[in-house]
């Protein structure tokens, strides 16, 4: 592939990177969550018992759910207007082929083997046909010059 090319498929992946960091993201929050659930579990028997609580803990788990919620939020808003983007840019390429082949591999996030499935076509001419997807995506559309 040419420097252009390897830019383009690198601008296209953003999407597909934004979508894992919010899973990370989601995946951190469910483990913060099931730690806090652990923590006032212990401290309700801890009450139950005589013991004293530590509201501290709670308090710290649920300012990290906090933490964790607003970064989603932006991550999340950030993946739409990614989406968007890359939509635009896909939409200025006029061979339908072409054009599904990108939707299918940067905003769908399919492996080549899926792609060639969906698409009907030997994987090995799917590969020749990406750097012809790749220059047929207008520089403009893409914020590249």
């Amino acid at each position: 592939m040419t420097e252009q090319q390897m830019q383009t498929a690198a601008w296209l992946e953003r999407y597909q990177q934004s979508l894992a960091d919010e899973k990370r993201l989601l995946e951190e929050m469910q483990m913060v969550r099931s730690r806090a659930e652990r923590v006032t579990k212990a401290l309700r028997l801890a009450v139950v018992q005589g013991g004293s609580g530590g509201p501290d803990a709670v308090q710290r788990g649920a300012e990290q759910l906090w933490w964790l919620a607003d970064r989603l939020q932006q991550r999340a808003e950030e993946s739409v207007r990614r989406r968007v983007e890359i939509q635009k840019a896909l939409d200025t390429v006029e061979d339908a082929k072409l054009r599904t082949l990108l939707e299918l591999r940067y905003v769908l996030g399919l492996r080549w083997e899926e792609v060639s499935e969906r698409m009907h076509i030997d994987s090995r001419w799917l590969r020749r046909l990406h750097p012809r997807a790749l220059d047929a995506v207008k520089p403009a559309a893409r914020g590249l010059q």
